[in-house]
């Protein structure tokens, strides 16, 4: 279901680079900046969030962005990565596999 959605462009290629990374690197970068996101980028409220310390969030983040060539402080790309997370979030649970 995630292929046909990257082939039909509905959510951003950036998240392509994140998911094939942590596919590879048995990482998980896509729930980092998903949950970063999602705390409106407070790194203390993500912390807490991802069970992970504060200082580790940050240096995750900065390293998705060196990653990703992006900023997180620019509105778009924000935007742009939102919207692409809600639309795997419904394909989830069109899936019935729950949530990222």
């Amino acid at each position: 279901m995630v292929e046909k959605a990257a082939d039909a462009g509905l959510y951003s290629p950036l998240l392509d680079t994140l998911i094939e990374r942590d596919l590879r690197e048995h990482s998980d970068n896509l729930r980092v900046l998903y949950g970063y996101l999602l705390c409106e980028r407070r790194p203390t409220i993500a912390a807490t969030y991802l069970h992970m310390h504060r200082n580790n969030v940050i240096y995750r983040i900065g390293r998705i962005e060196s990653m990703l060539s992006i900023s997180l402080e620019d509105s778009k790309i924000r935007q742009e990565l939102e919207m692409s997370f809600l639309v795997l979030e419904l394909m989830k649970m069109e899936d019935g596999t729950g949530r990222l």
